[in-house]
């Protein structure tokens, strides 16, 4: 692959990543867990679901980006 191809796919990893994570944020722990069982009605089968699906896409975010700048990097060094 040529440095053009290289630069290209680190831009559109870093641009994917930054998207989701506008959508999903930063992947953090979650202290408090039990205190949203507690004061919320929703079933906590749902709730671990959805907190599970949240921390995926965070952490899918956090790769693009990583996987943007490496690819970048190989492109600049290449």
């Amino acid at each position: 692959m040529t440095t053009q191809w290289w630069n290209t796919l680190g831009l559109i990893s870093n641009i994917a990543g930054a998207g989701i994570m506008f959508k999903f944020g930063l992947p953090q722990p979650d202290f408090e867990e039990y205190d949203e069982l507690a004061v919320s009605r929703k079933d906590p089968i749902k709730l671990a679901r959805q907190k599970s699906w949240h921390m995926f896409w965070a952490r899918t975010g956090v790769g693009l980006l990583v996987a943007g700048f490496v690819f970048q990097l190989i492109g600049t060094w290449s």
